[in-house]
């Protein structure tokens, strides 16, 4: 189930948003280590499966990028995504954050029925929204899909549901949240999309910020992958 935000005017005619950003997602906001550490584990084995761990690499990069997950060793990929881990908030541990990289990639990757190369970004965000938006992002965010006419674009979740369409804009910032540790056996991740520029008004940012719950990695994965749009065209 996906939750949204709500907008309103200003009075100066601005579009803004109030779903209370000053204030943490989850239920439970804090984590201490050997809790998150011990539900991690917990997730190991429905997480990786038959997967190998030398499927991809999870290499460590400056401090606002955290750590980089890939399956492989081109500059482009299928996949392209930030991921912000907001249940480390309060425990800036790099290997608590290594090991959600590579339970939410394997995860992933394991729902997949096609070879998709991926790339993704893992950091430790702020405990609340505000504290998120706006975040550093050194990457092009997005799915990779092939046009009829052979171009490809990359676009991202940003239709209200899989409908099967082509998304009408690009989202400026696009990120994937988790704020609970359970991210694979409970709904625990969210789509953050804000400053939408649509294709037939190239000359205006929509200054409108949304955040959505997914139903589940299930959900997760065929959105950040726009597995509607393959299917319909198939």
């Amino acid at each position: 189930m996906l939750g949204r935000l709500q907008i309103r005017i200003t009075g100066d005619g601005e579009v803004e948003v109030d779903y209370g950003l000053n204030n943490p997602v989850s239920v439970q906001t804090i984590w201490e280590s050997q809790q998150a550490r011990r539900i991690l584990n917990e997730q190991r084995s429905e997480a990786l499966g038959s997967m190998s761990l030398g499927t991809f690499s999870a290499t460590e990069g400056p401090q606002d990028i955290g750590i980089t997950v890939k399956n492989h060793s081109c500059e482009e990929s299928d996949l392209q995504y930030v991921i912000l881990v907001q249940f480390l908030a309060d425990i800036p541990d790099p290997d608590l954050l290594k090991i959600t990289a590579r339970l939410f990639t394997a995860y992933l990757l394991s729902m997949l029925d096609s070879k998709k190369t991926v790339r993704f970004d893992f950091r430790i965000s702020g405990a609340s929204l505000s504290s998120i938006l706006p975040f550093p992002n050194n990457i092009t965010v997005g799915a990779l899909y092939s046009l009829e006419d052979g171009s490809k674009r990359r676009v991202q979740p940003l239709q209200p549901r899989d409908i099967g369409k082509l998304p009408y804009g690009t989202c400026e910032e696009f990120a994937v949240i988790l704020d609970k540790p359970a991210f694979i056996t409970e709904p625990g991740a969210l789509f953050l999309m804000k400053n939408i520029r649509l294709d037939y008004v190239s000359d205006r940012t929509m200054q409108i910020a949304e955040v959505r719950r997914s139903a589940g990695m299930s959900e997760v994965t065929r959105r950040l992958t726009m597995l509607a749009l393959e299917e319909k065209r198939g």
